[in-house]
């Protein structure tokens, strides 16, 4: 498996491209895992903790509103993780969990309030269509309650198949992959470091940070997880991101109805 941290991972154009309008990609409402049931990925062996929920949880350090403790994902996806985990085992590695389902009150609150802020406070005159392109670079729009997501258009976080994860070593410690989670800057481009490699030497820092993100980017996608070209740690397997991007037909999951 180490030979993973020597293949390189493709630029975010390729992905960009690919990715862009991916919401209005159609999902197949009859296939028979769209009611597929979420669970707890805790109950399968699967370590994690809510960031959101979290109060030690930089950059925000707070508990989120209406953020929840639970880390809850399609059977079918936990079952693709666990398959990870039992060849990170070998090396005495295991996934760790940031983010699952996420409710809309979470995702509004950072798509019309938290980074729209952060971004007016860098950039002033940030406003508009740029300031909402800016936004959608790193958080997807939500919906006025849960019980109004577009059923065609759902947030991939809503629908259970979109998760934000990291690799760590069994005592606890993360591999380093170069930012902390929920960077909201180029450093969290999944090829950051390549980019970065194609232009200069690395310090012994950032080819750590390139090779484990590479480690992580190909150890998903050998379970057919596609990866978010702006943040490394996110993927998703059934949700429109996941369809658009690796080329399928449709999407699996819409969002989750409880």
């Amino acid at each position: 498996m180490n030979t993973l941290k020597e293949k390189k991972i493709p630029f975010i154009e390729t992905f960009e491209n690919k990715k862009e309008n991916y919401r209005a990609f159609p999902i197949d409402f009859v296939n028979q895992s769209f009611k597929e049931n979420v669970f707890e990925v805790r109950d399968f062996g699967i370590k994690g903790e809510n960031f959101y929920f979290r109060k030690d949880n930089p950059p925000y350090f707070q508990r989120i509103p209406n953020s929840i403790p639970d880390l809850l994902l399609r059977k079918t996806v936990i079952e693709k993780l666990q398959r990870v985990n039992q060849k990170l085992e070998k090396l005495g590695l295991e996934l760790y969990v940031f983010d699952c389902y996420r409710p809309i009150e979470v995702q509004n609150y950072f798509y019309d309030f938290w980074f729209p802020n952060y971004l007016q406070k860098v950039n002033p005159k940030l406003s508009g269509k740029e300031l909402e392109k800016e936004v959608a670079k790193y958080w997807a729009k939500g919906a006025k309650s849960s019980a109004e997501v577009d059923l065609k258009s759902p947030p991939p976080h809503s629908t259970g198949g979109a998760i934000d994860l990291t690799i760590r070593r069994k005592n606890g410690e993360h591999l380093f992959m170069g930012s902390i989670f929920d960077d909201v800057t180029e450093v969290s481009n999944t090829d950051f470091f390549e980019k970065k490699l194609s232009k200069t030497q690395l310090s012994f820092s950032d080819q750590e940070a390139l090779q484990n993100r590479r480690f992580l980017f190909w150890l998903m996608e050998e379970e057919d997880f596609v990866n978010n070209p702006t943040e490394w740690w996110h993927f998703s397997y059934g949700d429109q991101m996941w369809a658009k991007i690796s080329g399928k037909k449709s999407a699996i999951y819409s969002a989750v109805k409880f």
